[in-house]
C-alpha cells in the first residue's frame, strides 16, 4: 500500500467549459490557456514530492493531447473523474485511492499559490492528524487530507465549505489541522491575488 496518495482534481481546458465565472471579462482562448498553466503549475510543484503516487483526475475525461502529453512529461497517472457533482466526484476520487493509500490528499489545479512546501506540511500533518484542510478565502477549501479512510470522510466532503467541515470534525472529536488560507481563481475579482 502507498503511503500517501495526491490526487489533482481538474477540468479539462478543452472540452469543459473553462473559468466560465470568468467569461465576461476573458475569451474561452484565454480561459483555456489560464486553466491549463494552472494545470501545469501544480503538477511542477508536485513532480519532486517523492514516495506518493501523483494522479490527476480530469473531468469529463483525459482523452484530449495535452494530457496524453502530461502523461508523458511527468509519469503520473490520468483518471478521469466519476459522478455529476463535485461533491460525488470527490467522493469516488477518496473510495478509489483508499483502497491503495493509507493518507489521500484532495487539491484543486486552480490555486496558484499552493506550493509544494504547502503540500508536504499537509502530508506532516497526516503523521499526527487524521484530517488536514486547506481552507480558500471564498469560504471553500482547496486541500482536504485524511489518513485511514471511514465513512465520516465522505461526509465532511459533502459540505463545500471550510467552516462547515471544521464544526463537523468538531463535532466528532477527530484530530485535524488547518493550512494556511489561499485564492482560488473563480471570478475576476479572484485575478487581483496572482
Amino acid at each position: 500500500m502507498i503511503k500517501t496518495s495526491i490526487n489533482i482534481l481538474t477540468k479539462c481546458p478543452f472540452t469543459a467549459d473553462p473559468k466560465s465565472r470568468l467569461g465576461d471579462l476573458l475569451t474561452k482562448d484565454e480561459r483555456t490557456f489560464i486553466s491549463k498553466h494552472m494545470i501545469l503549475n501544480i503538477l511542477n510543484e508536485t513532480r519532486e514530492i517523492k514516495d506518493t503516487s501523483i494522479n490527476l483526475w480530469v473531468y469529463p475525461n483525459y482523452n484530449h493531447i495535452f494530457f496524453k502529453n502530461i502523461f508523458l512529461d511527468y509519469k503520473i497517472n490520468l483518471v478521469s473523474q466519476i459522478g455529476n457533482t463535485l461533491n460525488e466526484r470527490m467522493s469516488n476520487c477518496i473510495l478509489s485511492e483508499s483502497r491503495k493509500s493509507q493518507n489521500i490528499i484532495l487539491v484543486g489545479s486552480d490555486i496558484p499559490s499552493l506550493n509544494k512546501n504547502i503540500i508536504l506540511m499537509a502530508m506532516e500533518f497526516l503523521e499526527k492528524n487524521n484530517y488536514v484542510v486547506g481552507p480558500s478565502r471564498d469560504g471553500g477549501f482547496y486541500l482536504f487530507g485524511l489518513k485511514l479512510f471511514n465513512e465520516d470522510s465522505l461526509d465532511l466532503i459533502k459540505n463545500n465549505e471550510f467552516i462547515q467541515i471544521k464544526n463537523l470534525l468538531d463535532s466528532l472529536g477527530e484530530s485535524y489541522k488547518v493550512l494556511q488560507t489561499l485564492k482560488d481563481i473563480d471570478i475576476k475579482e479572484d485575478l487581483l491575488f496572482i
